[in-house]
């Protein structure tokens, strides 16, 4: 994998980080999960109280922070397309204390645009991702028109159905 031609992935979430001594970009299998947002709350609702504390939750999880949280490694969250309005806002300040988030963190992540200066990633390091560099991948649009899962039927399935079969009955 050094030498860049091969590479180990496995079907679960990702990150990309450095060797520690070689700056060699790697692949590192995460825990499998669903991301940040579980369920509805609806398992609440037969008490009030916990039914407005779940709701809570939810608007404090779609305020921003958490967005531009997880943007920074690589993930994308559901109202995406309002969290720029929220780091122009509120990014600056951060609430949570560290580095703040900028709009140009944004365009390298959401829009595809070249980094304009070193820029955070996922250790919350200022330079994980260097001036200059770009998204592989792209944008989100050109991101999330390549999507696919491990449980959705993929482009040849019928080939490999009918392959499958074959290899049984022989």
């Amino acid at each position: 994998m050094v030498s860049g031609r091969g590479a180990a992935r496995g079907t679960g979430r990702q990150r990309q980080v450095r060797g520690p001594a070689d700056g060699v970009p790697r692949l590192v299998q995460l825990q499998r999960d669903r991301g940040p947002c579980r369920k509805r709350p609806g398992h609440v609702a037969s008490d009030p109280a916990k039914l407005q504390a779940a709701y809570d939750y939810l608007n404090w999880m779609y305020d921003g922070w958490l967005g531009a949280t997880i943007m920074r490694q690589g993930y994308y969250i559901g109202n995406g397309g309002t969290l720029l309005s929220w780091i122009n806002a509120n990014g600056a300040a951060n609430p949570a204390g560290g580095i703040p988030f900028q709009a140009d963190e944004y365009d390298f992540w959401y829009n595809g645009k070249p980094a304009t200066r070193d820029l955070p990633g996922i250790t919350g390091k200022v330079g994980d991702i260097k001036k200059g560099s770009v998204r592989d991948g792209g944008s989100f649009s050109q991101r999330i028109g390549h999507y696919s899962s491990w449980n959705s039927y993929f482009t040849n399935s019928t080939f490999q159905i009918k392959r499958w079969n074959d290899f049984l009955s022989a």
